[in-house]
């Protein structure tokens, strides 16, 4: 675990959490809302073939990179993931883990009152499930990411929503890009995820598992905003691969249940690392 995550956890554990989740709540109602869909990319087969990097593509995940309006990092992040472009992603490796090993984590009550006095903050949902919510960028941070498990399945790009909650008087937004990367199946795996029906493809992505009150509106507030999978990618990708169902399992829990379970282990995994 990055030693970052341990002094994350020990925010987390202070008294107080709820009356700060308490007046996060109340400030949601009175902002405006605006919703749209992020651009989701498959990152090139090619960058699977290559040595660890920071935010090398990990097989059965989803990663969201949100940054700074006008900044030219999304554009360059989808460039290199749909092409295979590995020297960008190598340099802006870089970069991300300089700002990783440098930014501290914010006490939580210093980082709440940063969040509510954030022009814009944003919830991501896939469907009616909302897989991290409350992300904004504070204290002079450029850019952030987020893992989610993926199990593979069918999900429909424009069903991926931000949902941006702003003041009023300052109508501020954020560049952001959704990279899934499928995990490898087996055979009757696959079999078992392509049966999930159209209506229930929630199941195939987890919410986010760097926060231990999942979805509680401070996801990503104390920790730099920046939580590179890829930082420790190659044994990352290792355990990712290492999830598997025997026939004979996916005989006895059905499709749906297989399908979950697939992504319950999988984001039990990314908790496990601290991403």
């Amino acid at each position: 675990m990055h030693p970052k995550r341990e002094q994350i956890l020990r925010e987390f554990a202070k008294e107080g959490l709820s009356e700060h989740v308490q007046r996060l709540r109340a400030d949601e109602h009175r902002r405006l809302v605006q919703t749209r869909v992020p651009v989701v990319v498959t990152p090139h087969p090619a960058l699977q073939d290559s040595t660890d990097y920071v935010l090398k593509p990990i097989k059965g995940t989803a990663l969201l990179f949100w940054a700074r309006p006008g900044t030219p990092l999304i554009g360059m992040l989808e460039k290199a993931y749909a092409t295979g472009d590995e020297r960008v992603l190598r340099q802006l490796s870089e970069e991300f883990q300089e700002q990783l090993d440098t930014r501290p984590v914010q006490p939580i009550d210093v980082a709440f009152e940063k969040l509510l006095s954030a022009p814009v903050y944003f919830d991501v949902m896939y469907g009616s499930k909302t897989l991290v919510a409350s992300l904004a960028l504070v204290d002079g941070i450029d850019y952030g990411v987020v893992t989610f498990a993926y199990n593979g399945g069918k999900l429909h790009d424009a069903d991926f929503k931000i949902v941006e909650r702003y003041r009023d008087f300052d109508r501020a937004s954020y560049d952001t890009l959704i990279v899934k990367t499928a995990p490898d199946l087996s055979a009757v795996e696959q079999q078992a995820i392509d049966a999930v029906p159209e209506h229930q493809l929630e199941l195939n992505v987890a919410h986010t598992a760097m926060c231990p009150i999942a979805c509680a509106g401070i996801a990503a507030i104390v920790i730099a905003l920046i939580t590179c999978a890829g930082g420790c990618s190659q044994q990352l990708g290792e355990r990712l691969d290492e999830v598997e169902l025997t026939e004979e399992q996916i005989k006895q829990l059905g499709s749906l249940a297989s399908a979950r379970d697939l992504l319950s282990m999988r984001r039990e995994i990314l908790e496990e690392f601290g991403v």
